[in-house]
């Protein structure tokens, strides 16, 4: 969020070649996985990328992303372990829901990854958050004392 639209653009050799562009592929990727998670058709998902909207997407990152932890906390176990079927033209599975959702965490935290990664390579070197779960989880704790993982 404190990064210049300058640096968030800037041409990278990466999965994709912007900061920007990894966060949207992030929050695109997100929004598809919890609408097939959730029940919601896919079919016509919006694959599309926009152009000259950083802060709008972070915005809508956030939401997301708070929208997702309210309705994975919500679940019962039994929903978790529900198959549901992919029928994508890239993909066709049958997975328990809890394994899709253990999928869009975990290609998050990649791409977030990678974001660290490109930032460095622009010469950001302060307030790049602790990706180590040792590192990082006590950081949490501080700021949701009742997260219990």
């Amino acid at each position: 969020m404190t990064l210049s639209d300058e640096i968030l653009h800037q041409t990278h050799i990466s999965s994709f070649p912007s900061i920007d562009k990894t966060m949207q592929h992030i929050l695109r990727t997100q929004k598809f996985w919890m609408k097939f998670i959730s029940g919601e058709q896919v079919g016509d998902f919006d694959w599309s990328v926009r152009h000259e909207a950083s802060q709008i997407l972070l915005d809508e990152w956030k939401q997301q992303s708070q929208q997702m932890e309210d309705f994975i906390t919500s679940m019962s176990e039994s929903w978790l372990l529900e198959v549901l079927r992919l029928d994508m033209p890239w993909s066709q599975n049958q997975q328990a829901r809890y394994t899709y959702i253990q999928h869009v965490v975990n290609h998050g935290s990649f791409h977030r990854g990678q974001i660290i990664t490109l930032a460095r390579q622009c010469g950001i070197t302060d307030s790049i958050p602790a990706c180590d779960l040792n590192i990082f989880l006590p950081q949490i704790l501080e700021v949701i004392p009742e997260f219990n993982p």
